[in-house]
């Protein structure tokens, strides 16, 4: 042992300093994204993009459809034939797969930009289509555990709501509801430990200065008849979590969908769409996506500057040099 000691002692030691550039990632860069299949059926679905963080590009932080932008982007990690189906679909963006993953587009769908699409053009534009689609979406976690409220009822400028929820983590079981109302005043975090299933007249309501964190952990949720009601016009303001367990999320109803979905073990099925232009604004990243009937899909461009943020992704490194190194406060000890 005494030997083996002596030798770690003689053992020499290298110093490498690495400056390393780096910037935010952000968790939704573009609008539809899964991790498989992606499937777009139906007439008269399509996606586009604005701005909420640009009086050029929305109304009031609004979107507005004579200020749309072509960045409605719809991605797949999958790496198959057939990975995306376009359909009849009219992407204002671009279509992504994973590495030799190929679009299916039927004949009169269309991938392009503003021009492209205001020519009636049919098929994907040049440069609009790749296949180099291959992002890492992490499990959701709990987001507490312990000390939350169950939420209570209660009358709010002359309605009754059967839940009302303020600032503080909120915890309920499986919720399925076909007549119940929740309205969201303050900055809340809900937590469902079972299925979710809005139907019929119920609503979630998120008042114009709420904003609520929606975790799952049950296997089915459903969005449907009133649906989500979010008056702050802000997708960040409705932010729906499904974690592992949940591996279905349905959405449909006639209302307009305000807000985030990011659920990467849930199959999530977009049904019908209602006689608005505005069905679905804001991002959703999930297993696999299916729209069906009449949809309209409005990316926000300010979620990929200001939206969730989920760590650092390196853009550039150079090693220093030894006077870089010795200026430096870095302590550089390896051993080799």
């Amino acid at each position: 042992l005494a030997a083996l000691l002596d030798d770690e002692q003689q053992m020499n030691y290298l110093g490498r300093g690495v400056r390393v550039t780096t910037r935010n990632d952000r968790l939704f860069t573009k609008g539809l994204v899964a991790k498989g299949q992606i499937d777009i059926n139906g007439n008269n679905i399509a996606t586009d993009s604005f701005d909420s963080s640009d009086p050029a590009h929305s109304t009031y932080g609004r979107y507005d459809s004579t200020k749309r932008k072509s960045n409605g982007d719809v991605a797949t990690n999958l790496s198959l034939t057939n990975s995306l189906s376009v359909g009849n679909a009219r992407i204002y963006g671009r279509v992504s797969t994973g590495p030799r993953g190929t679009v299916a587009i039927g004949p009169n769908g269309s991938v392009g930009d503003l021009n492209w699409q205001s020519s009636g053009a049919r098929g994907i534009q040049a440069g609009r289509s790749t296949d180099d689609m291959n992002v890492d979406f992490p499990d959701v976690e709990m987001p507490f555990v312990g000390g939350a409220y169950s939420p209570t009822g209660a009358v709010v400028n002359g309605t009754w709501y059967d839940y009302v929820l303020g600032n503080g983590n909120y915890q309920l079981g499986d919720l399925n509801a076909s007549d119940k109302k929740i309205l969201v005043r303050g900055e809340a975090t809900l937590l469902v430990t079972g299925n979710f299933k809005l139907t019929g007249n119920s609503s979630l309501i998120v008042a114009p200065y709420g904003c609520l964190n929606l975790y799952v952990t049950g296997a089915q949720t459903v969005l449907a008849g009133n649906g989500v009601i979010n008056m702050t016009g802000n997708a960040t303001n409705f932010f729906y979590h499904g974690l592992p367990g949940n591996t279905s999320v349905s959405l449909s109803g006639n209302g307009t969908f305000t807000g985030l979905i990011y659920a990467p073990n849930a199959d999530f099925t977009l049904n019908g769409g209602g006689s608005s232009d505005e069905d679905f604004i804001g991002a959703s990243v999930t297993k696999s996506a299916k729209m069906n009937g009449h949809y309209k899909f409005h990316y926000d461009e300010a979620l990929s500057k200001y939206g969730p943020f989920r760590g650092f992704v390196i853009t550039s490194w150079n090693e220093m040099t030894p006077q870089e190194v010795a200026n430096s406060s870095i302590s550089l000890e390896g051993r080799f």
